[in-house]
């Protein structure tokens, strides 16, 4: 019997490499817990493990699966855990407003990711790829502001701060782009 190679697309890529970075970010962002609460720490040891296994599972196993479940699956739930970014502007009417219009495109994100996994139109998958631009672009520009602003007040500079944001940035740019294709393509199973 003859092994059969097979290829996958280009939006199936992107979506696999989103999962990972999304997973670094998790790791990076306070996914690794601290064993000084040891409640806290077995929540947060079982709560890796999970994310991990669920990662690893649709990566290399997930064989009853499509390709767009395969795919998006880990990207949407590490989104759901630990994709919102939030962040203080110092005025409070404007952190109200800014969040504001940030927990919507958040929610936008989720709820057309979750049709788009399971149900392929195209109009909704139009929707979800640009909200995660417009979302991935508004991470960039809060973190910019930011940057500046910290800049001004004369404070330190965090490179943590910078790789959680650019991480995040990075991982919703290639959902969008992952999103786009298999849009535009009608490509609901991404492999071939």
């Amino acid at each position: 019997m003859a092994s059969e190679k097979r290829k996958w697309s280009s939006a199936h890529i992107m979506f696999l490499v989103a999962g990972l970075v999304l997973l670094i970010r998790f790791l990076v962002n306070g996914g690794i817990p601290s064993p000084n609460d040891p409640l806290k720490f077995v929540v947060g040891i079982f709560e890796l493990i999970l994310i991990i296994g669920f990662y690893f599972f649709f990566f290399f196993e997930g064989t009853n699966c499509s390709g767009t479940l395969k795919a998006f699956a880990p990207a949407l739930l590490l989104i759901i855990l630990d994709g919102q970014y939030s962040m203080n502007f110092g005025n409070a009417k404007a952190n109200e407003i800014i969040t504001g219009i940030a927990k919507m495109a958040y929610l936008l994100v989720v709820v057309c990711g979750f049709v788009f996994l399971f149900i392929h139109n195209k109009l909704v998958g139009v929707v979800f790829s640009y909200s995660s631009l417009v979302y991935a672009l508004f991470v960039l520009i809060s973190y910019a502001v930011i940057v500046i602003m910290n800049a001004v007040n004369k404070t330190t500079f965090s490179w943590q701060e910078m790789f959680n944001a650019m991480l995040l940035f990075f991982g919703f740019g290639l959902i969008f782009a992952g999103s786009y294709l298999a849009t535009k393509n009608k490509d609901w199973t991404l492999s071939k």
